[in-house]
């Protein structure tokens, strides 16, 4: 139980120093594993994206960015936690 409360608080206070953008950077701008926070209207109503940097190398296929919807709030975010 408070292994689960340490995680959760220490994720908690990731997230609220977490910045978060209006719009993704543009190509070849993100670190490969770099994580972002966007919020530009493609995750439904309260919701937020997650962005993971892709690979970009040159002369490599790569991989591209990863992005997921996760709670916008903190709230949201602890209850969502709460849930697993």
């Amino acid at each position: 139980m408070k292994l689960t409360l340490s995680l959760m608080l220490a994720l908690t206070a990731c997230a609220a120093s977490e910045t978060v953008l209006a719009r993704e950077p543009p190509a070849g701008q993100m670190r490969s594993g770099q994580v972002l926070l966007v919020d530009d209207g493609r995750c439904p109503s309260g919701q937020i994206s997650r962005v993971v940097g892709g690979s970009n190398r040159l002369g490599f296929t790569g991989s591209e960015r990863l992005r997921t919807c996760i709670p916008s709030s903190l709230s949201d975010l602890t209850r969502s936690l709460d849930e697993r």
